[in-house]
């Protein structure tokens, strides 16, 4: 038997975000025909209490640029912290000689996500991302997001 992977991109935010003091919070709405596929699909591993089959969900931060690469970014998903990352190359990787693209991370919130729905805490078909950073910043940073994404990983056997 050959194993399949498709990854669908489920939500996505609108437009570049700029950090300020507080961070960047935006909402993302969900693709109703997968949030239907993702409460099926939990329901099932919780029942069978397997993850053979468990859909995974990322959370990606795409292109952040900036020149302030001594920053740790904390990031919460419905108020639900789900990971933290360094910006360290942040400036090398942002500079137009280098490709100019900035970082990417990428971050599991599969649990989040499937506590969410479980207990029926979430929107339908919203979810809340803030991303701040782990201390407070005397001044406002360089430091931009050009796309936060969710993505459904499915594992088709």
């Amino acid at each position: 038997m050959k194993n399949t992977t498709i990854t669908d991109c489920i939500g996505m935010s609108t437009g570049q975000h700029v950090l300020d003091l507080s961070g960047i919070q935006t909402q993302i709405d969900l693709a109703p025909d997968h949030i239907k596929a993702l409460r099926k699909n939990f329901n099932q591993v919780s029942i069978k209490k397997t993850t053979d089959q468990n859909d995974q969900i990322l959370l990606t931060l795409e292109n952040v640029r900036g020149t302030d690469d001594a920053t740790i970014l904390n990031v919460s998903l419905n108020k639900k912290e789900v990971g933290h990352f360094s910006l360290y190359g942040l400036d090398t990787a942002s500079r137009e000689e280098q490709g100019g693209k900035g970082l990417s991370f990428t971050i599991d919130v599969t649990d989040v996500i499937k506590e969410l729905y479980l207990t029926d805490t979430i929107d339908s078909q919203t979810v809340v991302v803030h991303v701040y950073p782990r201390r407070t910043l005397s001044k406002p940073q360089d430091i931009t997001i050009e796309k936060i994404n969710i993505y459904r990983v499915q594992q088709k056997i």
